[in-house]
């Protein structure tokens, strides 16, 4: 990859403008290399340090796909990552292709002119609709939105419970420091104890059926905390609920 893109050239903070310093080296002592779309090159290609700025110089430079009987595997994922289509053929019809010195290739299909070629059906679809790891992400905005207002309305029922069916009077305040350093409320067991007698009475009507378990969960690890019980004794426990 430092033949690619020599490591004094990426002073960059964006993806492009690399296309320039592409094989610089021998660029400048002789090597006649084109601008199109194909490169066909040797084996174990990208070989060298992780860099991504190999792929993006490659693209920038104006090179759409890359065949070779193999890739560097960090290499190959990076350029799946940022568009480039990494191709691998045997070593003959690489030769063959570079022989005739044009292609067509075919990524539906998997296919250059009648040599197939075999792709992971994730990186396909990636790379047939232009998508990189955050667009892939926001695909699925809208069950990662449906889980936050789940997670939510999980955290509101809990808080209900300690404010309805405990409140301040089940708060043990002594320990506040310890307890600000930790996602939890600390009850006096007796409330705590309270909180789970009431929970199918008052809580499980106001839960949906999806969150019921995870409520129900949530109020079953009440369990004792380590540091608090050589504190102050056996009469504390620990309830998971969100301290806002």
């Amino acid at each position: 990859t430092d033949q690619i893109i020599p490591a004094r050239y990426m002073k960059r903070v964006e993806r492009t403008g690399f296309g320039e310093y592409c094989f610089h080296e021998w660029r400048a002592n002789g090597l006649e290399l084109p601008s199109n779309p194909i490169l066909v090159t040797g084996e174990n290609f990208g070989c060298g340090s992780s860099r991504e700025h190999a792929p993006w110089a490659l693209k920038d430079y104006g090179f759409q796909a890359i065949i070779a009987r193999s890739f560097a595997d960090i290499f190959r994922n990076n350029c799946t990552k940022n568009g480039l289509l990494p191709i691998e053929l045997p070593a003959e019809q690489c030769r063959a292709i570079a022989e005739r010195g044009e292609a067509r290739i075919d990524l539906d299909a998997q296919t250059v002119d009648e040599f197939p070629f075999d792709i992971d059906p994730e990186i396909k679809h990636r790379l047939l609709n232009g998508l990189d790891d955050i667009a892939l992400t926001l695909q699925q905005a809208e069950r990662i939105d449906l889980r936050g207002r789940e997670a939510d309305r999980q955290h509101a029922v809990l808080e209900a419970v300690a404010v309805e069916d405990v409140g301040e009077r089940g708060r043990d305040h002594a320990l506040d420091p310890e307890v600000e350093q930790r996602p939890r409320r600390v009850l006096a067991r007796r409330a705590a104890a309270e909180v789970l007698a009431r929970y199918e009475d008052r809580v499980l009507r106001q839960v949906e059926p999806l969150l019921a378990p995870l409520v129900e969960a949530e109020l079953a690890e009440a369990r004792p905390l380590h540091p608090l019980h050589v504190a102050r004794g056996d009469d504390l426990v620990g309830v998971d609920v969100v301290s806002r």
